[in-house]
């Protein structure tokens, strides 16, 4: 049976999606994508740039290449509008310190102590819903990726 969904239809699908946990959802929005990285450096661009690699003092190479102006902060606010919901906020803040582990962080400096749990809270994604999604349910999806599409997991 072929049915012809109605634009309202679709339209009210995609509503639904977009406030489900699950990846690539921002795909279906109409508001226009800022390439993020225009405005700001893209951590992975710095410590992967050849100037980098090769650079004598690369903290200091690292730290004035990453460094942001005004107009930087302004207009990445600007394309940020809407955080997690908004694809630009996920590049953003990807590698950097966040005001959310901004604390823990003084913190440990103040105490001279950089404990194994520091750099567990500043890498740990187990609160973003769509890798807590892809842990919890991956593995159910595995053997259709094998048999249907073909795809070799490592699982």
């Amino acid at each position: 049976m072929k049915r012809k969904a109605t634009e309202e239809k679709i339209d009210n699908f995609k509503k639904s999606l977009s406030d489900c946990p699950v990846g690539f959802t921002w795909l279906l929005r109409k508001d226009v994508f800022v390439e993020i990285t225009k405005i700001i450096p893209a951590i992975e661009d710095i410590l992967f740039c050849t100037e980098y690699v090769e650079s004598i003092d690369k903290n200091t190479y690292f730290i004035e290449n990453s460094k942001l102006t005004e107009e930087q902060i302004m207009k990445m606010k600007r394309a940020t509008v809407g955080q997690s919901a908004n694809e630009n906020w996920l590049i953003a803040r990807k590698h950097r310190l966040t005001a959310s582990k901004f604390g823990a962080v003084l913190n440990s400096i103040k105490n001279n102590k950089f404990p194994p749990n520091l750099f567990k809270i500043l890498l740990n994604f187990e609160k973003v819903l769509a890798v807590k999604w892809g842990r919890e349910n991956d593995i159910l999806y595995f053997p259709y990726l094998y048999t249907d599409r073909k795809v070799k997991t490592r699982f």
